[in-house]
């Protein structure tokens, strides 16, 4: 894993509660991003996303715990905001509770 020329960028995960920073690590060989809160990566079930990015979801919670974007550097590298769909699973209130997916954006700053 390198830090590289992407060192001194910022990464937020943006939605209706706020602004959260993100922890990065880069892998400039396979030109992936890794991104995910707290303070170290946790385990997870990773998604897909329609856009590209891989979403990890904590799979008791559903809570997203960190981001992957293959071909970063040349894909996304140049973008300030990234849109990610998080798919609803975990645990829902209620039968009748159908989960549905959150919206959240990602801020490169």
């Amino acid at each position: 894993m390198s830090e590289s020329r992407f060192a001194g960028r910022s990464y937020f995960l943006e939605g209706p509660d706020g602004r959260e920073p993100l922890r990065a690590s880069y892998d400039e060989l396979a030109d992936v991003l890794y991104l995910w809160r707290g303070k170290k990566p946790v385990e997870a079930i990773t998604f897909p996303t329609d856009d590209g990015p891989l979403v990890r979801v904590n799979p008791e919670t559903g809570e997203l715990v960190g981001i992957t974007l293959f071909d970063w550097n040349v894909c996304w590298s140049e973008c300030e905001r990234i849109a990610l769909d998080i798919p609803a699973v975990g645990r829902t209130e209620g039968a009748a509770a159908a989960p549905r997916p959150e919206h959240r954006e990602l801020v490169v700053a």
